[in-house]
């Protein structure tokens, strides 16, 4: 009685269902114009490939514009079938698709006709797969398609809907059916768009018998909510089911839920139904059975079962964390499964038990950190295996030594340090697939060397570096190389074109850290086992920061490869500069030089031998060729000696004020002074320079050039952006430089300046403005002997009386206003709104408590602004910058002069800016003071022994020292305005306030700084500095923090130093041991030399052991301003520079409104 009841109520939902139906399509269809020929284009191919299938022919209607309720003719659809079918049997497989293209947001409605008349053609039977594309067409209807045949096939996609009928018999022989949800706003009637919140074939009363192949879509905002009984009881023989954008957590979902097989007798439709390629080979008697679920919600333990024989599995990002041994358990005959793109964690060991014939294995783009022991050992027939973009760090030892047929193997985009001794060991006979990019590997996979068949083996954006090549060198066997080699040849005979094969076999090692490939003469075995490794492969070292210096012999065995056997190595320089880009294969052997231990070798430069005849055994040391490389130090003056022999001196951005006429300079064949400050060349230098071929001069500040310089050997001359003065001394250059035969590159960008203030090119200046002036004729008896007679006898006078009081002119002055309070005849105020500073100091480091006490401390309390050396450089930028800087903006500049002071380059420096900015001032701005104990014999600057000459300089162990300085010194009275402006000029360029004012510069405020510094001041770093710079209006953050987790710092490094303003880079003992940490601090180094502003600043937390330090890093220490954390001053000097951008002063027009 039960059972009756249920048949009696599934009857009457089966009536309603087609009554809402008919309503339905009465609706829809009286809605429409159906007297209306639908306009098409019409294309039509042979052996289409749609939907993964193969068929005989395709037919594609593309309706354009809103043709809503138009009719297509049944009949022509076959003639045109017919017209492009040429297979000879009884049944061909067609695809017909209609697709509609509109603008209207208003769905077309597309129906179907028929003459009556059943039209003979010459195929006796036609199966179609129809294919809709927003379009939607009557189930009633496609009815007509069977006078010619039958419906196998249903595919509807964008937007597409199959309104329901009186009967579903036009599908009863439909073997595939993809139908997916329509999910874009179309207007639509309401009975329409109850029909597309479901499938058209729930409404069908009998099941779909022959239907084995079902793929469902529904929308990814509205899922669709799958029930088993429904599946089951609509497609009862079901063998490959496809969910995507399907809602599962309600349901439990047995598959495969039918044992049924498709049986030989009909295996001939078997190649044009399956959904795989492989079903379609010979023999194949039954359809592949699989299952694939994307983009779902479900719970794969509690929601789906899979039991039974299954080809295929794919469950993809359906956010699976863990796969048990039960899972898979009760499968059997599984050749492939992908569970990729999930949140994998954790493994069972036994979890792919008992699956002997799986061969393919993805498990990419999950969470995996590690991999069980022997959780491969059962999967011996196993070809792929995909373990990209997890998160394994370590491979345990025998982890594929049952995957002997593996041949291609992914573990890109992990965390892999190390590779086990036996990696791949196994697999040498059938690998030939490898990719390890992106691991922080040091080291090679040694076995894929060894393996014939291998084809590519990518190790892209790794860690190796030339210690991984010297460990290549020394392990790898070389008989165990060329033996696969060979056997490599075997496997692809067609591979040869003349001598030599094709090298598809390559190894990808792009985007290493390789600096240098380490061959040389004394080990003979490395040459040769490069050699054979070039020879099976074709290693690919692009954007590696590969240094061809010193690299002959590379460069003679790459040079012999190309000329012996026609294979040009791909390997190209990134250093030097003068070899960047270019292959190392065509490198000349003079092109290289070495670096080399050579007297006379000037301290800070790097000295090197150029290659060539320079190799020859016993060759003399004056036909070697020395380069000495001086480039971007702070030399300021020329060394003294140079090594013996033929030299190329590299001056570039030496900060060389002068040229001095060196004995070497004989010797000299290159001499690159460019970018520098030079501002004269004097004749002597100019002949000392005629054995030189190569001459760059150019970004200086010369204003003439001596003749002697066209009289040389120069055969390349640069000369450009130099200040020169068009006057008769330059008038020679003009036409020297219109011959054809002067050697000056650059002589169409040289300018002169003329009429004091014109610029233009110098070869473009007439020959009247190259003119000097010259003083007026003057009359002797007139002019001189006459006004010299009065002139003497009131001097005469006056000078009796004056010689009195000359030697001791300064003592009497300053006496005078010790003790009288006048100071009349120096007096000036020397104020200038841009001066900061009354005063800069510079004094030796072994004098600092002396001129502390008796003179710094002295001023400040007379109220001067005085800037100490040793306590007010802004830290960041340069010592030079900082001393040129404080020059600059000081109305006096103090020097104390002591014995040691003599051999300090630093402060000489510093003393010849100083003189530099004196003569523009006449000499008003130096106070010199001097100890009496300086031998100035010893003094080898000239420009300080002139001064000391002149006896204007103060006595160190006067009584009246610091009387003498203060005389010396401008007059502090001035206004409150102008004393407010300079106030607050000065504490803007040291320690901000804590409220700006609403008128001060806010260009930099909240710009990001980041923070680097050793772990053991992290609480006191993110508790205490960090809250402070964020209330003194900078953006802070620590650098680590900002990586995103588990990339390469080395892809992110440079994006987060493009966003940064400033770089506080805090430096420990503990730091210089981390390689990290190092790695990132000369990353930043590189930025701040490129950059104008202080962006590097470098504070120490400690001691740091000398011998530990890099060459960048010493270097750095040597030539920039740091600090110590431990400082009293530290915040207020971090301070003072995060807000000093620039090394030149901020713009200083409120001032001058004062």
């Amino acid at each position: 009685m039960m059972i009756q009841m249920c048949s009696d109520f599934t009857m009457t939902m089966n009536v309603g269902i087609i009554f809402i139906a008919i309503i339905g399509l009465s609706q829809t269809m009286a809605d429409s114009v159906l007297n209306r020929t639908c306009l098409f284009d019409l294309f039509k191919a042979d052996q289409k490939h749609s939907m993964n299938l193969s068929v005989d022919a395709e037919v594609v209607y593309e309706i354009y514009g809103y043709q809503n309720g138009c009719i297509i003719n049944v009949d022509e659809i076959y003639e045109n079938i017919t017209k492009h079918v040429s297979v000879n049997r009884t049944e061909v497989f067609v695809t017909v698709a209609f697709t509609c293209y509109y603008d209207s947001k208003e769905q077309s409605d597309i129906h179907f006709s028929s003459s009556g008349v059943t039209k003979v053609l010459n195929i006796p039977k036609i199966s179609v797969q129809i294919t809709v594309g927003i379009c939607s067409i009557f189930m009633d209807e496609l009815a007509l398609f069977q006078k010619y045949g039958r419906i196998w096939s249903i595919v509807t996609t964008n937007s597409s809907q199959i309104y329901p009928g009186l009967s579903c018999s036009p599908l009863q022989d439909l073997t595939m059916l993809a139908s997916s949800r329509e999910c874009a706003k179309v207007l639509r009637s309401s009975k329409a768009r109850e029909h597309a919140k479901t499938f058209f074939w729930e409404f069908c009363e009998r099941p779909f018998e022959q239907l084995f192949n079902l793929r469902l879509q529904g929308c990814s905002t509205d899922r669709y909510k799958i029930t088993q009984n429904l599946l089951q009881s609509k497609f009862p023989k079901l063998q490959t089911l496809w969910l995507k954008y399907v809602n599962l957590e309600a349901a439990e979902l047995t598959f495969p839920w039918t044992n049924f097989y498709i049986d030989s007798s009909d295996s001939n439709i078997i190649s044009y139904l399956s959904h795989y390629k492989e079903s379609a080979q010979q023999g194949r008697t039954s359809i592949t059975r699989s299952i694939n679920i994307h983009d779902s919600d479900m719970n794969i333990d509690s929601n789906v079962r899979l039991d039974g024989y299954i080809r295929k599995i794919v469950i993809s990002n359906v956010q699976i964390k863990q796969l048990n041994e039960t899972i898979f358990k009760n499968v059997k005959g599984m050749v492939v499964l992908d569970v990729s793109n999930n949140k994998i964690t954790d493994l069972d060991k036994n979890v792919f038990l008992m699956q002997n014939k799986l061969t393919q294995l993805h498990l990419s783009d999950n969470n995996l950190t590690t991999l069980p022991k022997g959780i491969f050992d059962d999967l011996t027939s196993l070809l792929y295996l995909d373990l990209s973009s997890n998160r394994i760090t370590r491979l345990e030892q025998r982890l594929f030594k049952h995957l002997i047929l593996l041949e291609e193997l992914n573990l890109q985009s992990n965390g892999i340090t190390t590779l086990p001794p036996d990696f791949l060991t196994d697999q040498i006979k059938s690998i030939r697939n490898v990719f390890l990019s992106k691991n922080p590997l040091e080291t090679f996979p040694i076995n894929v060397f060894y393996a014939p068949k291998v084809q590519m083996v990518r190790i892209r954006q790794c860690n190796i570096s030339s210690s991984g090549i010297t460990s290549l060198l020394e392990n790898i066997n070389v008989y165990e190389l060329r033996t696969g080699y060979s056997e490599s040849l075997t496997y692809d005979p067609l591979g040869t074109v003349g001598k030599q094969p094709l090298k598809v076999r390559s190894i990808d090692l792009t985007k290493n850290n390789i600096k240098d490939i380490p061959i040389t003469l004394t080990k003979p075995s490395t040459v040769s086992k490069l050699r054979s490794i070039l020879e099976a492969f074709s290693i690919i070292i692009d954007d590696n920061p590969l240094d061809c210096t010193c690299q002959m012999v590379l460069t003679t065995l790459l040079v012999e490869m190309y000329m012996q056997e026609g294979t040009l190595i791909n390997w190209k320089c990134m250093y030097p500069f003068e070899l960047r880009g270019r292959l190392i294969a065509t490198i000349k052997p003079n092109e290289n030089y070495c670096p080399v231990n050579v007297e006379y070798c000037p301290l800070k430069c790097a000295c090197f031998e150029r290659f060539g005849n320079n190799l020859i055994i016993g060759l003399s040391r004056k036909n070697r060729t020395f380069v000495i490389d001086c480039r971007n130090t702070n030399m300021t003056y020329m060394p003294r000696e140079m090594p013996y022999g033929r030299l190329e001196l590299w001056f570039k951005n030496a900060s060389l004020v002068e040229v001095a006429p060196r004995d070497y300079l004989k010797n000299t064949t290159v001499f690159d002074a460019s970018n520098n400050r030079i501002n004269l060349l004097t004749p002597a230098t100019a002949v000392a320079l005629w054995n030189v071929s190569t001459l760059k001069l150019d970004h200086n500040n010369l204003t003439h050039l001596p003749e002697q310089i066209m009289r040389g050997n120069i055969s390349l001359l640069t000369l450009s952006s130099n200040p020169y003065i068009c006057d008769c001394n330059t008038k020679w250059m003009k036409m020297w430089l219109l011959k054809r035969t002067n050697p000056a590159t650059d002589w169409n960008m040289i300018e002169c300046t003329y009429n004091t203030s014109k610029v233009k090119q110098m070869i473009s200046v007439p020959n009247s403005m190259f003119v000097c002036e010259r003083a007026p004729k003057i009359s002797i008896p007139e002019h001189v002997i006459f006004p010299s007679i009065i002139i003497g006898s009131i001097l005469f006078v006056l000078v009796s009386f004056s010689l009195l009081f000359y030697f001791q002119r300064f003592s009497i002055k300053v006496l005078l206003y010790l003790y009288c309070g006048i100071h009349t005849f120096d007096k000036q105020n020397g104020f200038h709104p841009k001066m900061t500073h009354d005063a800069f100091i510079l004094y030796s480091h072994s004098d600092k408590e002396c001129i502390r006490t008796n003179l710094v401390e002295k001023l400040k309390n007379k109220g001067y602004r005085v800037a100490d050396i040793y306590e007010d450089l802004i830290i960041g930028f340069s010592f030079l910058q900082n001393i040129e800087r404080f020059i600059n903006k000081s109305r006096r500049v103090i020097f104390c002069w002591t014995e040691d002071m003599l051999e300090d380059d630093f402060l000489l420096s510093a003393w010849n800016m100083v003189y530099e900015k004196a003569l523009k001032n006449k000499m008003k701005s130096i106070i010199l003071v001097v100890d009496n104990n300086l031998n100035k014999s010893r003094c080898n600057n000239e420009n300080l022994r002139k001064f000391l000459k002149s006896g204007k300089f103060i006595k160190k162990q006067s009584r009246y020292m610091y009387a003498s300085v203060e005389y010396l010194m401008p007059k502090t009275g001035m206004d409150s305005a102008v004393k407010q402006a300079i106030d607050e000029n000065v504490e803007e360029n040291t320690v901000p306030m804590l409220q700006s004012s609403p008128d001060m510069d806010h260009g930099h405020q909240n710009e990001l700084v980041y923070l680097s510094y050793p772990d053991e001041l992290d609480i006191e770093i993110r508790q205490q500095l960090i809250p402070y710079l964020y209330g003194m209006g900078h953006n802070a953050k620590v650098l680590d923090h900002d990586f995103t987790p588990g990339t390469d710092i080395r892809d992110e490094i440079h994006d987060k130093l493009d966003i940064s303003r400033h770089f506080v880079y805090i430096i420990s003992q503990e730091v210089v041991e981390d390689e990290v940490k190092m790695f990132i601090l000369t990353m930043v180094m590189s930025r701040s030399m490129l950059c104008d502003n202080n962006y590097l600043l470098l504070f120490t937390s400690g001691p740091l052991r000398d011998v530990d330090l890099t060459n960048d890093l010493e270097n750095y220490f040597n030539s920039f301003v740091t600090g110590s954390i431990k400082d009293p001053k530290f915040r207020k000097r971090l301070l003072q520079a995060l807000r000093s951008d620039d090394i030149q002063d901020k713009n200083t027009t409120e001032f001058k409104t004062i």
